[in-house]
C-alpha cells in the first residue's frame, strides 16, 4: 500500500511543482505620508503592477454594467475618517459591445487614491480591495480579494 502511495506520489510530483497560481497583478499600498499626525489628512495610496496582455478593470463605472468593478472596503473605526471617495488615477476608457457600455481600465499600472483623516495618533485603517483582471489574449478573467492594513502600531 505503502508502495503504491509512494509511486503516485513521484509520478503527480513534476505536475504540482509546474502548476503555479496565476496572479497577475502586484499590489503595493502606501500612505503619502509615513507617520501622519492627529488631525492630519493623508492619502491612502493603492499601486497595481499588471503583467503584460492582461488589464485591471477600475473603480468608476457602473457596477451594474458587467464587468466587476474594482472596490476598496475600508473598515470604519473612530481613529480615522473617509474623505471623499476613492479616484482612481488616469484610466483608460472603452466601449464594449458585448457589455453595451463604456468601461475603465488600467494596463501595465494602476492607481487609486482614497483621502483619510487622522482622528487619533493611535490610528489603524485597514480593509479590503475586490478586483478583477482578464488577458487579451484567451480572455480569461480572475476575481481576487486582498486585505490591507495601515496602522501608527508599526
Amino acid at each position: 500500500m505503502q508502495t503504491r502511495i509512494l509511486g503516485l506520489f513521484i509520478f503527480f510530483m513534476p505536475l504540482l511543482a509546474q502548476s503555479q497560481i496565476l496572479v497577475p497583478v502586484k499590489w503595493e499600498n502606501s500612505l503619502s505620508k509615513e507617520n501622519p499626525d492627529k488631525g492630519e489628512e493623508v492619502e491612502v495610496i493603492f499601486t497595481a503592477t499588471i503583467d503584460q496582455d492582461w488589464y485591471l478593470y477600475s473603480s468608476d463605472f457602473d457596477p451594474d454594467l458587467g464587468p466587476m468593478v474594482t472596490e476598496f472596503d475600508f473598515v470604519p473605526n473612530d481613529t480615522y475618517e473617509l474623505v471623499g471617495g476613492i479616484i482612481p488615477q488616469n484610466p483608460s476608457k472603452k466601449y464594449d459591445s458585448l457589455w453595451e457600455g463604456e468601461y475603465t481600465y488600467f494596463k501595465k499600472k494602476g492607481a487609486f487614491i482614497q483621502k483619510v483623516r487622522i482622528l487619533k495618533s493611535d490610528f489603524l485603517i485597514k480593509g479590503q480591495y475586490l478586483y478583477q483582471v482578464c488577458s487579451d489574449v484567451d480572455g480569461k478573467c480572475i476575481p481576487f480579494d486582498y486585505d490591507f492594513e495601515f496602522s501608527s502600531f508599526d
